[in-house]
């Protein structure tokens, strides 16, 4: 047996030399001396197939074994070549995949920061991985689709695998410079840079991805890690389907931190960076930037989940976050969507400690018409801004129940309860700053009276609810649905055309819902608005409009508040029945017991919301009058201030025209008078 020691400076050169059984040789590279892919072999009669790699077959029949030194195989001993767009590295990077799974894992190196040119041939030619207790280290190098690839399903595609480990490896579909790459429309491939299949506890840190496909990373798994990863979306087409997410993952425990998602495109923006399909989910610390939306909450659905089908959304926390949403004017950016897919559940999330900017919603539950419950929802301590359109997108009386924007929408047919939505500050939204409603367009879907437990308390909603061309919300709304919540100690300040604020808190309920509300509302406080006071008053002959309690209802209020027959509420530590429509104020100064008229006239009209009256002593904060004659139309107002020098009262109203003179018309002589008395509308029981 020979044991010559022999140097060649390539692997064609030892493949052609007379080399016997037994000898040790050596290679300087791979294909050229120093290229990185040098390697000690011994030379064998073994029967082994060859894969140009760990065994290459020598012109003389013979086997040349590569020595490898534990677990750790380098890519380019496998005959991959870096930096040659012409070359396509595919059956030389599988070889090395392939190593690894015939060996149990192992460690596969990348040098450091050069490219390696990939064509993928559609579905027939591409990276595939099934290997367990893997590790690839990248050492900042690049797999770089080639420009001749044309459309492609998977660069990498990893399935049936446990414990995969990939570093500081980067991934590029080389959309711009791709001659063939066509995303223009519902058919086209579903270009993915990794596709994970059935695999289990997979970690991606600190890689780069560059896309412009339908998602940049996709799959089903069971524990996934992705860690100071980067994600940049550029383009040369507009994305035609709907469905465009960065990160589309289904399974559980799923981890996503200290991760950047960026569009570098300005006029090109994908849907989603993140869309989570799985439970025990963990998004922190991540800035994302240019997307639609920046993360989708649902449930596995039971067509493409697989293993996870039966998976409800559970246990998710969403925190530390940075989300600036796209902005290109068509009013539909959110920050978080929560939705219920498949009749499933949403339980025990936290939205703790983000910033969000939107031209649409901050954090919104979207739409669905099932039998999915979200049940233990708190959003605390997010700082959420409107940046978009000042104007309202609202076209009917009734789309301000489910549409427009706010900086918190709960909606929908589903059962939403114990929600708490605290220490946040909300800027800016024409609309609300939270809006919950179980409407849809305008209409009664399923059944009613689901939303139970909203806890609404220290917020700040600064120039929220300015929008005025429709009254039918306030900066805190709670529209049909809600049976029993709180909202306590908010904080509303406005000095953004204050004085076309409609109203910090607005409660209304159909009177199909024929179950028990109970709503406390108490500690609000208001800055910079004309009436200081938490509440609108509304109509008393106008209940679908206006009506803040339905029927068998029982509403505690720490002031004033319009009912309707056969309403029960508290006042005063005692419990009534209504026996009429009718609006309660706190009783004026000088007539403690009897409110139901006074002598007081109108002498002029100074703004909206400003009259001088005759006598204002009478009034005090809190009382409510109805301006007749003159004023048109003929409503109510509660007294939010008096100015007791010049006898000019400040008075919130239901619009911008409660004070508008009529043509011809004269505000002087007008009648004010109040228009409940306690005793007469009501019974004691």
């Amino acid at each position: 047996m020979s044991t010559t020691n022999q140097v060649f400076n390539t692997v064609a050169l030892m493949k052609a030399a007379a080399l016997t059984e037994g000898d040790c040789v050596m290679t300087r590279g791979y294909y050229a001396a120093g290229d990185g892919g040098s390697g000690v072999y011994v030379v064998t009669s073994s029967a082994a197939a060859a894969d140009n790699g760990s065994v290459i077959a020598l012109n003389n029949g013979k086997k040349a074994e590569l020595v490898i030194e534990g677990d750790t195989i380098h890519v380019k001993q496998f005959g991959a070549k870096a930096d040659d767009i012409s070359f396509d590295n595919v059956a030389y990077i599988n070889a090395a995949f392939h190593w690894l799974a015939r060996n149990g894992g192992g460690t596969l190196v990348f040098p450091h920061g050069e490219t390696f040119s990939v064509k993928i041939n559609s579905n027939i030619d591409y990276l595939r991985l099934g290997a367990s207790n893997v590790t690839i280290l990248g050492n900042d190098s690049t797999l770089q689709v080639r420009a001749d690839s044309g459309d492609f399903q998977s660069l990498l595609y990893i399935d049936t695998s446990e414990n995969v480990a990939i570093d500081r490896l980067h991934f590029d579909d080389n959309v711009l410079s791709n001659t063939g790459y066509p995303v223009t429309g519902d058919e086209v491939k579903r270009q993915m840079l990794i596709h994970y299949e059935s695999v289990t506890n997979a970690e991606l840190h600190n890689c780069h991805f560059y896309t412009g496909g339908i998602w940049c990373v996709q799959g089903k798994l069971s524990g996934l890690t992705i860690d100071r990863c980067n994600f940049y979306f550029r383009t040369k087409e507009n994305i035609g389907w709907y469905d465009v997410s960065t990160l589309y993952l289904v399974g559980e425990r799923i981890t996503i931190q200290d991760c950047i998602f960026e569009n570098q495109m300005e006029t090109k923006v994908p849907q989603t960076a993140v869309e989570s399909h799985a439970t025990k989910v963990r998004f922190l610390r991540n800035r994302c930037a240019g997307y639609q939306g920046s993360l989708l909450i649902a449930c596995p659905t039971s067509s493409e989940a697989g293993a996870y089908a039966d998976v409800h959304a559970d246990d998710i926390v969403v925190q530390g976050n940075e989300m600036i949403c796209a902005n290109p004017g068509t009013g539909n950016g959110s920050g978080i969507c929560i939705w219920p897919l498949s009749e499933k559940n949403i339980t025990n999330i936290r939205i703790l400690n983000n910033t969000i900017e939107t031209d649409y919603c901050g954090i919104l539950n979207k739409y669905i018409d099932n039998d999915s419950v979200i049940d233990g929802l708190m959003i605390a301590n997010n700082s959420i801004t409107y940046v978009g359109n000042e104007e309202s997108n609202i076209a009917s009386q009734y789309e301000f129940k489910v549409h427009g924007k706010n900086g918190v929408k709960l909606l929908g047919a589903t059962v939403i309860k114990n929600v708490v939505i605290c220490d946040n500050t909300i800027f800016n939204f024409p609309e609300s700053a939270v809006l919950v409603t179980s409407m849809e367009s305008g209409t009664v879907t399923g059944l009613m009276r689901k939303y139970r437990n909203i806890r609404i308390y220290d917020n700040l909603a600064y120039n929220c609810g300015y929008n005025t061309k429709y009254y039918y919300f306030g900066a805190i709304s709670l529209i049909d649905g809600v049976e029993t919540g709180e909202i306590a100690r908010n904080f509303f300040d406005f000095d953004k055309n204050a004085d076309t604020c409609l109203r910090p808190i607005f409660a209304y309920c159909d009177d199909v819902q024929d179950s028990a509300v109970k709503i406390t509302v108490r500690g609000n406080v208001v800055s910079g608005l004309y009436p200081e006071q938490s509440l609108d008053m509304p109509e008393p002959d106008d209940r679908y409009d206006y009506g803040l309690a339905p029927t068998n209802s029982v509403l505690i209020w720490d002031g004033i508040t319009h009912f309707n027959k056969g309403d029960i509420f508290d006042y005063n530590n005692k419990r009534y029945r209504c026996t009429s429509n009718f609006v309660m104020g706190i009783p004026s100064a000088s007539n403690p017991s009897d409110v139901s008229g006074t002598n007081v006239t109108v002498v002029d009209l100074i703004a909206v919301r400003q009259l001088k009256v005759s006598d204002a002593s009478v009034f005090r904060r809190g009382d409510v009058i109805k301006l007749g004659g003159g004023f048109v139309p003929t409503r109510q107002a509660i007294i939010a201030g008096v100015d007791y020098i010049t006898n000019i009262i400040y008075a919130d109203g239901l619009g911008s025209s409660w004070f508008e003179l009529k043509s011809g018309g004269t505000a002087a002589g007008s009648p004010v008078y109040f228009v409940t008395n306690l005793a007469t509308s009501c019974e004691e029981i």
